[in-house]
């Protein structure tokens, strides 16, 4: 049942039970208290008493800078990388496998082919068709 649809009395019992069960469970870890059995917590729902609501504009973020001796660090580093990697010679990268010879059709298959073709339409003409 969503709550849009209760009553007027129906709110106000809803009301007076929560009021009951908050008294009930303060009452309890007053209990809890005295004894020592249990830490007292009491859940509130909604933001802590006394919090302060962050303010609406953020503060602008400061561009970070490097510093000229960590600039040259890092220069020197990278002159380090490529002197170690000249210093190796040139790597050369391993060929790719050789590719097949692209193969040709003899003269004599062409020829075959070439009568086949002609073969099969002197057929189709005969047959009285324009195309196969």
């Amino acid at each position: 049942m969503s709550i849009t649809n209760l009553t007027a009395q129906q709110l106000h019992r809803a009301a007076r039970i929560r009021e009951q069960i908050d008294k009930l469970e303060s009452d309890f870890a007053a209990l809890l208290a005295v004894t020592g059995d249990a830490p007292v917590t009491v859940r509130r729902r909604g933001r802590p008493a006394g919090s302060v609501v962050a303010p609406a504009q953020p503060t602008p973020r400061l561009k970070r800078r490097m510093s000229k001796a960590g600039r040259a660090r890092i220069a020197a580093a990278a002159k380090a990388r490529w002197a170690k990697f000249r210093a190796a010679g040139k790597v050369v990268a391993p060929a790719p496998p050789a590719s097949k010879p692209k193969r040709k059709i003899s003269a004599a298959a062409r020829a075959k082919m070439a009568a086949a073709a002609k073969k099969r339409w002197a057929a189709t003409r005969a047959a009285g068709k324009k195309s196969l």
